[in-house]
């Protein structure tokens, strides 16, 4: 989604170093610390830098292999790695092992769908609460227990429509893009009705869609949620309907039972207020654009929907994505995974002037590539900027808000490079520096690069869902 920038939420036991929690050793502290911040790249290579010269405790090794997992949407590892550090962790986790217990919850419920397991979770962390074995205060126990009833009755509700599946059919293998610069817009096939579709792998919902399109397709409502359904975009709680499209249908890949998250709002509507100071000139231009703006989000299919069709090739010169369903087709020279998933944001790795840079993957945003302001911040001394007398206005509009005249700045002829290649910088696409007001980011979060940029790559690239890499491949 364009400009789009994910809210993280940390988990607890971070804040929690200082307490009786993962507090044995300096190597053991900083592992767990980019763990939980979502420093995948750093992570990974500090736990073999380490492990070159000393043993890991057991308990943090495995909670790397779980937060790796997690983190490869390797949701079935993830949980298995989880089920063993909650069986044998108790002198580690202390009081706050009923927070792990939710994210074995959440693993079930809603990565694997596994509403058996989701249960049995359930009645393991009630009986966790009956015998509180570290002494939690008697508020937390009972605020524990409304949780777990809350859950299990989302979950029993949830038991009653059918889970997700795909299949494919045929040889055709090939969907056209759409003739346009700035997004990837497809051809796709919701219950028998087809539909222009935005690509984005800035969304982290299956599939977005106004209430409009979405009874016109048939869309069905899942009445999960007593109080109504909403998702947080960018710091913000947008209101949202929870649904379930019978079949969606891409080239020869076809998926069934698919979430879908229906907004009611005009983006419009909510996008004019922000320009209500703007002069008659320029306020209808912008009306334009963002009217045209809205029409394009119609429906969005974000990274969660590709990650069932596990690998998807854009030629940008023919114009078509492409879905291979042999694993050796455009089989890649690595089978190091440079792209990663986390708190709801897709991310991979570049490097500025050397500087390695961890960038959300977010081909709903005509940005070429942003480096957030924290970032420059920390390494303002290896990026100048260039000096110039007249900057363009920089306007970021998102399905919810529109901000006019952000503060930026332009690095000075920067090197840039992806996958060991060096990136030329094309003037007509700059390299933002700026943050947005009020914006909260994730730990993972350095800025993020848009469609310009992998239309720039090359010909050819491969977003491998499955070994979780993106390649150029011409």
């Amino acid at each position: 989604m364009p400009h789009i920038v994910r809210r993280i939420s940390i988990p607890l036991f971070l804040v929690l170093l200082s307490a009786n929690l993962f507090a044995q050793e300096n190597n053991e502290q900083k592992l767990i610390g980019l763990l939980t911040s979502g420093r995948f790249f750093e992570a990974k290579e500090f736990y073999h830098q380490v492990e070159k010269d000393s043993v890991f405790d057991p308990f943090y090794s495995l909670y790397y292999r779980y937060e790796m997992a997690r983190m490869q949407h390797r949701n079935d590892s993830a949980a298995v790695f989880l089920e063993q550090l909650l069986e044998d962790g108790d002198e580690y986790w202390g009081g706050y092992k009923f927070y792990y217990y939710e994210q074995l919850l959440d693993l079930y419920t809603h990565q694997l769908q596994d509403y058996k397991k989701a249960l049995f979770t359930c009645d393991r962390m009630q009986q966790y609460l009956k015998e509180n074995p570290f002494g939690v205060d008697e508020e937390n126990i009972k605020n524990g227990f409304l949780n777990v009833q809350d859950k299990k009755r989302l979950i029993l509700r949830r038991e009653r429509y059918s889970t997700i599946k795909s299949s494919r059919k045929g040889t055709d293998n090939v969907v056209k893009i759409k003739d346009t610069n700035e997004f990837i817009f497809f051809d796709a096939t919701y219950n028998n009705k087809t539909m222009t579709t935005l690509f984005d792998t800035g969304s982290s919902a299956y599939i977005i869609m106004n209430e409009k399109i979405a009874d016109s397709i048939g869309v069905k409502r899942v009445n999960v949620f007593d109080d109504g359904y909403s998702h947080r975009i960018n710091n913000e709680i947008v209101p949202l309907d929870e649904g379930i499209i019978d079949s969606m249908e891409i080239a020869n890949f076809k998926l069934y039972n698919i979430p879908v998250a229906i907004y009611k709002f005009d983006p419009v509507s909510n996008i004019l207020d922000s320009i209500d100071n703007c002069n008659t000139e320029r306020r209808e231009v912008l009306e334009e654009n963002l009217r045209d703006f809205s029409k394009s989000m119609s429906i969005v299919m974000g990274y969660p929907a590709m990650f069932l069709m596990e690998k998807i090739t854009v030629d940008f010169e023919n114009s078509t994505l492409s879905l291979p369903d042999n694993p050796f087709v455009q089989q890649t020279h690595s089978d190091v995974s440079n792209m990663f998933v986390y708190a709801n944001g897709l991310y991979t790795r570049l490097s500025i002037n050397d500087i390695p840079f961890t960038a959300h993957v977010d081909f709903g945003s005509t940005s070429y590539l942003q480096l957030h302001s924290s970032f420059y911040e920390k390494n303002r001394d290896k990026i100048p900027l260039k000096a110039l007398e007249e900057k363009k206005p920089l306007n970021i509009t998102m399905l919810h808000k529109t901000w006019l005249n952000i503060p930026y700045e332009i690095p000075n002829n920067p090197s840039l490079r992806f996958n060991g290649m060096s990136i030329p910088a094309k003037n007509d696409n700059p390299i933002e520096i700026y943050s947005l007001p009020n914006q909260e980011v994730s730990g993972a979060f350095d800025g993020h690069v848009g469609y310009p940029f992998f239309r720039d790559l090359g010909k050819k690239i491969v977003l491998d869902f499955k070994n979780m890499r993106i390649d150029v491949i011409e």
